[in-house]
């Protein structure tokens, strides 16, 4: 269960003050973001900094999850088999596993993210409903994602990883159907480069 692992690994008490995590001139924008979120400053009191930046990060999400595609994707395949890339448990414990000056890199980046999204709510969304590569390479590479260490771990080694998974089941006779965010595939350090560079012909279908 996702909230079950996420409760799991986001609290340790004896946290400091949320509003400390931050640099001053970013404390006025952290606290209107959490009164969006509906919750208290207090709310945070046990909760680790990477933990409480996606759950401010949830203030700027564009659409209703429940109609996410990745949900498409799982109720027409449903007789078929899934494997995971990476779970839940694994998911999380990348961002519990980064060090704290990461997670309040991270902390910020979400607090700059989300003023500038709510310039443009639904600018990634309509990145992806066309097929505009250079808007989400540039996602790839700004915000949150401009910082190295972040964008390493939170990408750049994922991408690593699921490469190698993803080569090897191309070497079995059923051809496997891949879905993954956008961000993965865009990009020098994307899937799709990865895959040429093993020989691979990918070709983009709109």
């Amino acid at each position: 269960d996702v909230q079950a692992t996420f409760l799991r690994l986001a609290t340790t008490p004896g946290q400091v003050l949320l509003t400390s995590r931050i640099e001053p001139e970013y404390r006025a924008q952290l606290q209107d973001l959490i009164k969006r979120s509906g919750r208290n400053l207090s709310d945070f009191e046990s909760v680790e900094t990477w933990a409480a930046a996606l759950m401010l990060a949830q203030v700027s999400s564009f659409g209703d999850p429940a109609n996410g595609v990745d949900l498409a994707v799982l109720e027409d395949f449903e007789d078929k088999p899934v494997h995971e890339f990476e779970g839940s448990e694994a998911q999380l414990s990348i961002f519990d596993q980064l060090d704290e000056a990461d997670q309040r890199d991270l902390l910020r980046g979400v607090v700059q993210d989300t003023a500038l999204a709510d310039a443009d709510p639904g600018k990634l969304a309509r990145a992806w409903f066309t097929g505009d590569k250079q808007e989400l390479i540039e996602a790839t590479s700004t915000g949150i994602m401009g910082d190295r260490e972040l964008r390493n771990a939170l990408l750049v080694q994922r991408n690593i990883d699921w490469a190698q998974d993803l080569l090897a089941r191309l070497e079995k006779p059923e051809r496997p159907l891949v879905a993954v965010g956008a961000a993965h595939l865009v990009g020098p350090d994307g899937l799709v480069r990865m895959l040429e560079s093993e020989g691979y012909s990918v070709r983009s279908l709109h």
